[in-house]
């Protein structure tokens, strides 16, 4: 009853905010695409204000029992709080921070307030003996009421030294625009931050992440630098994420402008790297060395037919600026147009491989038989529907690529119109697995506009795929029996992230795809048996139905590819 309940609360939201989209979504559902109509109700509801409201009374409350559970009250664990006071920040902003710290870590709490004359090694010093974890707070933000108790949970499962939450705004005393963020992933920090206002710091890893900068005056600034420090000396084996609300904040409040953020990571990160501002202000783009040797690769594009597709393609992959030796195979699936066997014909003549793969069509068999005839030391997997925007996009996924621990790097695609078409994969979205953010604008505010950054994905599509040879044949390449057609990334990706590696998503590498333009539709009459059977191993092998992804987040529905929180 609960969830027809939610699904007309749903629907009601979708109805003010798009009424057009939601009675096409209706008439989808009542033609039985069921998944189509869901996400056209699901992204027209997600944009009225009034669904995060619905969110905040039917959802969190029932987020915060299963969490936070009996064990995970403020006595779990004793909190000290860093009360920094920007400057200009009145006295009942001041006084607002101070009640909902109390009312989050209990009325005896310990605060540290901001006084000019300390430094911040004097400001540490006042923590009271015995204190587990202190919380920097900037005046005018309200941690969570269940704060406290979110992190003593997290605590008690995790012996972490940083453990961070996620957040919304707060405006006029109503809270919006929530940020969703992902578990602990180093790229997705340098590029975001995401942890700064929202965390909880072991009181010893914030005196050793403080001594560096001990002389600094007790400020914004000072503490911003601190939490930096804590985060890059504990790194991917002693940071935690709590899915849940810790902090509600005003907008663009902040402990460090960017510049000073960039500085500071440059300096501290343990690896080589360099930061440059992103497409929004806050926002950085992270660069890695460029290597002495360039490595090769193989570029696979499967066709049939499809010449205007593929002739647009390869003119593409002909203006690459690659400093690597580059192998260019199109592997031909019985294409039959004169046009585009004469094209053929052209390509070898200027030193790109035809390859003859007949029968049916199995996207897996023709890209393992292309791989098994190559020394190339990276493969890419390239669909004949892409189309190039510019020129230095395989070098943007090879600095990431080259990395000690990646499995499979993708680009971020997009329709021709602009929007998204693929921003990473997520496993469990309609049982399977979907295109995260999947129809959003490249402006879009949408969860911070999280789909921008280049940051780690459980899944990259097959469309664009670049890996290393040697990992691609231990794994025994692409799954031909099971998955011919559909779900053979998604599977592909699944078994690199059970083999302990990353898979990235590149939001710098920007192409245009045109969608299944050669294979056809899954849903159409003669694809749909099929598509069912790959569906249902899936289902049966990796358990998608009901699975969190963990570079996604259990806050959000697994029944839309967009943002929609789960009631």
């Amino acid at each position: 009853m609960s969830a027809a309940l939610n699904f007309l609360r749903m629907v009601a939201c979708a109805a003010r905010s798009d009424p057009r989209k939601t009675l096409r979504g209706i008439g989808w559902m009542l033609r039985g695409k069921r998944v189509r109509g869901r996400n056209l109700i699901y992204a027209a509801a997600s944009r009225n204000p009034r669904y995060y409201n619905l969110w905040i009374r039917v959802a969190e409350p029932k987020i915060v029992d299963a969490f936070c559970g009996e064990t995970g009250n403020p006595g779990c664990m004793r909190f000290a709080v860093l009360l920094v006071e920007p400057d200009g920040c009145s006295d009942d902003r001041i006084k607002r921070s101070e009640d909902a710290i109390k009312a989050a870590f209990g009325s005896d709490v310990c605060i540290v307030r901001h006084d000019p004359q300390k430094t911040l090694a004097s400001a540490l010093a006042e923590i009271r003996v015995g204190a587990d974890y202190v919380v920097p707070v900037l005046a005018g933000d309200s941690p969570a009421a269940a704060a406290g108790r979110a992190f003593s949970a997290q605590a008690a499962s995790f012996d972490a030294d940083v453990i961070y939450g996620d957040e919304d705004t707060i405006a006029a005393g109503a809270r919006g625009d929530p940020w969703f963020k992902p578990d602990w992933d180093p790229l997705f920090f340098l590029a975001r931050d995401g942890v700064t206002g929202a965390c909880a710091i072991r009181v010893e890893a914030a005196l050793a992440a403080a001594r560096p900068l001990a002389e600094l005056q007790f400020g914004a600034d000072a503490v911003g630098k601190l939490v930096l420090n804590a985060v890059a000396a504990a790194q991917n084996n002693r940071i935690a994420h709590v899915a849940f609300i810790v902090v509600h904040r005003p907008a663009n409040s902040t402990f460090l402008t960017t510049g000073g953020r960039r500085h500071h990571l440059t300096s501290i990160w343990p690896e080589q790297l360099e930061l440059t501002v992103g497409g929004a202000p806050s926002e950085l783009v992270v660069h890695f060395p460029e290597p002495v040797r360039w490595p090769s690769v193989i570029i696979v594009v499967p066709t049939r037919d499809g010449f205007n597709l593929l002739k647009n393609c390869v003119a593409g992959i002909r203006k690459l600026n690659y400093k690597g030796r580059l192998q260019i195979v199109v592997a031909d699936n019985d294409s039959s147009d004169p046009e585009i066997l004469r094209y053929f014909t052209e390509l070898r003549n200027t030193g790109i491989d035809v390859l003859h793969s007949p029968g049916h069509f199995n996207f897996s068999r023709i890209n393992n038989k292309v791989v098994g005839l190559t020394d190339c030391e990276f493969i890419l997997l390239l669909n004949n529907d892409i189309e190039m925007l510019e020129s230095d996009w395989l070098q943007r996924l090879m600095l990431h690529a080259m990395r000690e621990g990646v499995g499979a790097v993708g680009a971020l695609l997009l329709y021709p119109d602009f929007t998204i078409q693929h921003a990473g994969v997520a496993v469990g979205i309609g049982g399977a697995a979907g295109h995260i953010y999947r129809g959003s604008r490249l402006d879009d505010t949408v969860n911070r506009g999280s789909f921008r950054t280049t940051r780690r994905v459980t899944i990259v599509t097959g469309a664009c795929l670049l890996v290393r040879r040697e990992t691609y044949n231990a794994l025994g390449g692409l799954n031909e029996e099971d998955y011919a057609v559909a779900f053979n990334d998604v599977d592909f990706c699944l078994r690199l992230d059970a083999a302990g590696l990353r898979n990235i998503l590149v939001a710098e590498a920007r192409l245009i795809h045109h969608e299944s333009k050669t294979r056809g539709d899954d849903m159409s009459p003669e694809n749909f048996a099929r598509y069912t059977t790959e569906l249902c191993a899936l289902q049966a092998q990796w358990h998608t139905i009901g699975r969190v992804d963990p570079w996604h987040s259990p806050l959000l529905s697994g029944a839309s590819e967009g943002f929609v929180p789960r009631l």
